[in-house]
């Protein structure tokens, strides 16, 4: 005699006691939505199979029809386009067709690209500044130096840091300013004092030649930098707009092709349009 015992199949009990075997048909595999709606129905135990089967039909989440990401719709039109083209040429609707549908979403991806490109260099630039910056404060250093050997008073020291143009960070403490807007007004008028005759550091390793050049590159590393920032400004908006306008085409599409084709295999049909192609 075998000492296992037989499998007991898995039961429920209703209101009244009784005990009542629930079908696991079709439950082998669930997500946790699945598992949330046939507990709550295990629990009440006052449901038929067919019931509780039409009921969870109606609470799983489905595909959105249209995607949200960016890319996603521009590569959604691009399809639809093509597939409307290659297998239903003849077919019609007011507001555009294939053609207008193509060059739409390859516009639309054509700014999303220019927007990547435009996060590189704005990238490289953020690089760009964080090394100009160092050489800005390498340089002011050694600049420093220079007044502090030239002149023994503190009062004249000070004098000499701001009729280089350098601004009180601090007390006592003298230097650029963060602003980068701000810090090349400062290089600007550094560089005018280190060209008037007799300026005693004009000459040196980190004199007039030397601060010409920081300041020609701060000035195109921080306009490259503006300018990048104004082109990806403006091509958000854009993108902004081109995505809701393309979301609104194909949505509109697809709800006039389900009228379109009514009676016939209507998935079946979306499909010949690339438009069911992600849930396939």
């Amino acid at each position: 005699m075998s000492n296992e015992f037989p499998e007991i199949p898995a039961e429920e009990f209703n209101p009244n006691g009784e005990n009542k075997t629930v079908s696991r048909k079709n439950i082998n595999s669930e997500d946790e939505n699945t598992v949330s709606a046939k507990g709550n129905f295990e629990n009440a135990g006052e449901y038929e199979e067919l019931e509780w089967e039409d009921e969870f039909r109606k609470r799983v989440k489905k595909k959105k029809a249209i995607p949200t990401k960016l890319a996603a719709v521009a590569n959604l039109g691009l399809d639809v386009a093509q597939a409307w083209a290659a297998n239903h040429p003849t077919f019609t609707v007011k507001f555009i067709d294939y053609n207008g549908l193509l060059r739409q979403s390859q516009a639309f991806l054509n700014e999303l690209n220019q927007s990547k490109n435009y996060d590189g260099e704005r990238a490289t630039n953020t690089d760009n500044l964080t090394t100009i910056g160092k050489r800005l404060t390498d340089s002011l250093r050694m600049f420093k130096n220079y007044i502090k050997a030239e002149y023994d008073d503190p009062i004249a020291v000070k004098a000499a840091y701001i009729q280089h143009g350098l601004i009180e960070r601090s007390t006592n403490s003298y230097g650029l300013p963060r602003d980068n807007d701000s810090r090349q007004q400062v290089l600007i008028k550094l560089v005018a004092k280190l060209q008037e005759a007799g300026n005693p550091f004009a000459g040196k390793s980190y004199g007039l030649s030397h601060w010409q050049q920081l300041q020609t590159d701060h000035q195109t590393i921080w306009n490259n930098s503006k300018n990048t920032r104004m082109g990806k400004s403006d091509i958000t908006n854009n993108t902004d707009a081109q995505f809701k306008e393309l979301k609104n085409v194909l949505s509109k599409l697809r709800a006039q092709i389900k009228i379109d084709f009514d009676g016939q295999d209507v998935n079946k049909v979306l499909r010949t349009f690339s438009f069911m192609k992600e849930n396939a």
